[in-house]
């Protein structure tokens, strides 16, 4: 009965191919959702979230379930479309059609981070999850207050004075490293610069949910706004030192599972201290990829310094390292006990980064940190670094 439909009617073999081709489509994506939501879901309900290593190998088992059902739907369709098609010419533009298709669907490449150490990020993430006290509700009701009553410590700007403000954005809570540069760089700046009171460190680290406010841009943002309104424009500056991994899209890597959390880019920061009305500002990015920062934030008013330019990684983070390469050379030495100035300091630490990364053996070549001075940044920098140069004399 069926031979004697097609005969009489030579597109209905050709109709019922084509709808055959889309449910099968259909059906292999549903399978792949499911596939994907199981894979995600079970984990979580069996509290297998903690261990790192179970949670690599069952996201492995579901890109190999997912591969499976793309493979078996491509094969399936292929055969369809063959069936389908009449001619040698249609046959092949279908089946390259087919091939685009799932070659667009399988090509789906993530934000690019790069760490120092895959065995050190694993046993950092695994201590991480495995301790979860931080996740009481009693920490995160005190959380939510954390970043009020920091902003409201802030002293207002003095008269006369040139008074910096000081952020340190440490957004990845995996390594201890980014914690600690944020102590270290606060520290210096407030010995070495007398900011003191007028810090304020924006962190993600389980150590610091009752303590400090969490490195998110939300956070930021609003940080800004606050300092925005305690300073005089033509007078005062902010600092803000970022450490974390760097992404070649140009974004800071933040992490502080379980918590979703967006990243952070140059352009944000440079929207946010825009619209803070903070004209000279002082930027220091201690990531892989930092230089795609510099063009972003340039302005007349403004200091960027970056751990490595736009295409090279930088050197000395992972969880056993106490500082990166580009901030201990910068700020733990030259800053901390050689100079106060940031150009005099970078220029020198250069040399030092490179030499250290050739011992350290890095394999992708020298991070090739980048610095842009504005010439009213230079200006406001001068009179700053006068004033404090007088105080210490007085002193």
């Amino acid at each position: 009965m069926t031979a004697d439909i097609d005969d009489a009617h030579p597109d209905a073999g050709k109709a019922r191919g084509t709808a055959d081709v889309f449910v099968l489509l259909m059906l292999a994506g549903s399978l792949i959702v499911i596939v994907a939501s199981l894979a995600y879901t079970l984990p979580l309900n069996l509290g297998a979230f903690g261990d790192g290593e179970s949670w690599t190998l069952l996201l492995t088992v579901q890109w190999l379930l997912w591969l499976c059902i793309a493979l078996w739907s491509f094969c399936m369709c292929v055969r369809l479309l063959m069936r389908v098609t009449r001619s040698h010419a249609g046959s092949t533009l279908a089946l390259l059609a087919l091939m685009a298709m799932f070659a667009f669907e399988l090509w789906q490449p993530p934000p690019q981070f790069w760490y120092a150490d895959e065995s050190e990020t694993a046993d950092s993430a695994r201590a991480s999850r495995a301790d979860k006290s931080y996740l009481k509700p009693a920490n995160l009701m005190q959380q939510a207050g954390t970043l009020d009553v920091a902003l409201a410590a802030l002293p207002a700007q003095r008269p006369g004075v040139v008074d910096t403000y000081v952020i340190t954005y440490a957004p990845y809570a995996g390594e201890d490293v980014f914690l600690k540069e944020g102590e270290v760089v606060t520290r210096v700046m407030a010995e070495r610069f007398g900011t003191g009171a007028r810090s304020l460190r924006l962190t993600n680290h389980r150590s610091t949910v009752t303590t400090l406010p969490w490195a998110t841009p939300e956070n930021l943002k609003k940080a800004l706004d606050h300092i925005g309104k305690l300073i005089d424009p033509a007078e005062d500056m902010v600092f803000i030192h970022f450490a974390s991994h760097g992404g070649s899209d140009g974004k800071l890597a933040t992490e502080f599972f379980p918590f979703q959390m967006d990243a952070l880019t140059a352009t944000e920061v440079r929207n946010a201290l825009d619209v803070a009305n903070i004209p000279v500002r002082v930027i220091s990015v201690s990531a892989c990829f930092s230089g795609a920062w510099i063009t972003p934030l340039r302005t007349e008013g403004a200091l960027v310094m970056t751990a490595s330019d736009a295409d090279h990684t930088s050197y000395g983070c992972g969880h056993k390292s106490d500082l990166t390469y580009f901030t201990r050379a910068v700020f733990a030495e030259q800053l901390a006990t050689k100079t106060r100035s940031f150009e005099q300091a970078f220029n020198d630490a250069r040399p030092i980064i490179q030499a250290r990364e050739i011992e350290g053996k890095k394999k992708d070549g020298f991070s090739n940190p980048q610095i842009y001075v504005g010439d009213i940044a230079n200006a406001r920098l001068r009179r700053w670094l006068g004033e404090l140069g007088a105080a210490t004399a007085r002193e």
